[in-house]
Order: C-alpha cells, then sequence, then structure tokens
C-alpha cells in the first residue's frame, strides 16, 4: 500500500479500492486472489488493504449503494459535468503556461506553448468557422444578427433559383388564387 506523506492513502490506492470493491459487488462469489491480481497486487497485499478503514469506508458506501447513486447522477448530469470542468480550466491554465516557461525540457516547452497559441486565437493553426454553439455560449447579439441576415439572404437566393412548376395534365386545377 502506497502512503502520501501525510499518511493518506495515495489516490492509486483509492482507485484500486474502488475497482476491487466494484468487482466484488458485481461478481459474487469471486475469490480474493483474483481480485487482487486483476488490480495487481499480491493476495497478501490485498487482505492488508482489506483491513484498513478506506477500504471498509468505500466498501460500506458501494454496498449502501451511496456511491452508485453518485455515479449516476455525475453520469447522466451534464450540466454538472460542464462545472466541473468549467472549475479545471484555471489550474490547466495554470499548469500550461508553467510547462510553456519552464527551460529545462525544450520539447515540452515548445508543445506547450503551441497549445497556449492555440488556445489563445489570435495565432492558432485552425481559425473557428460558423456559428457558435450553445455550449461554447460565444455568441453575441451581434453574432446573432448576422446569422439572420445570413439565413435570410440564402432563403432568397433559394427562392430565385427555384424554377416554376411545370403544368401537366395531372396538375391540379388552377384557381383564382393560383392564376
Amino acid at each position: 500500500m502506497s502512503f502520501s506523506p501525510k499518511g493518506k492513502h495515495h489516490s492509486k490506492t483509492v482507485d484500486k479500492i474502488r475497482i476491487a470493491c466494484r468487482l466484488e459487488l458485481l461478481n459474487l462469489g469471486i475469490r480474493d486472489q483474483e481480485i487482487a491480481a486483476y488490480i495487481g497486487m499480491s493476495s497478501t497485499s490485498y487482505s492488508l488493504l482489506k483491513k484498513t478503514k478506506v477500504y471498509q469506508q468505500l466498501h460500506l458506501q458501494y454496498l449502501t449503494g451511496i456511491l452508485s447513486e453518485a455515479d449516476d447522477e455525475v453520469t447522466n448530469n451534464f450540466e454538472y459535468q460542464r462545472k466541473i470542468l468549467a472549475r479545471g480550466v484555471p489550474i490547466a491554465l495554470e499548469n500550461l503556461l508553467r510547462a510553456a516557461s519552464q527551460r529545462v525540457d525544450s520539447k515540452l516547452n515548445f508543445e506547450a506553448s503551441k497549445e497556449l497559441l492555440d488556445r489563445h486565437g489570435v495565432h492558432a493553426k485552425v481559425s473557428r468557422i460558423g456559428l457558435p454553439n450553445v455550449e461554447q455560449d460565444a455568441s453575441s447579439p451581434k453574432d446573432n444578427e448576422v446569422a439572420q441576415e445570413v439565413l435570410q439572404a440564402f432563403a432568397k437566393a433559394r427562392a430565385k433559383t427555384e424554377p416554376e412548376p411545370e403544368v401537366t395534365i395531372e396538375s391540379p386545377p388552377a384557381t383564382e388564387t393560383t392564376q
């Protein structure tokens, strides 16, 4: 088992616990040796891991369905996912900027610099073509006005290019409104 300097379990260990708990609950009768092999541990290490408080707490949460309900809510709640991602953007940008400003690894520096330029947009390799969608949240009233004008121009051009329908014997009779 790996611990961080503060005595807490390492995130990889917690991930292994989560996988082990799910395996045990989804495959009733699976042996501990099989679970240990699946998560990359020896049988002895896994039996010691099962005795920790963290394992017992997570196992109880999976047994009672608390974590399963939370997983379902996160999986199906796209608005919540967007909020989580939005919270991570400043940290990710700081990390990217830190990678671009470091001088130890020139390849990492170059790749991070390219990413920053791409995201800024002024010096991007590819520019945005088309109207922004709702998820991008980049539309302004001016964008919407231009979009309406473009749609109206397309409708007028289509009306001019569409030929008049041919009149044949099978055509409906002409009435006062169509003449």
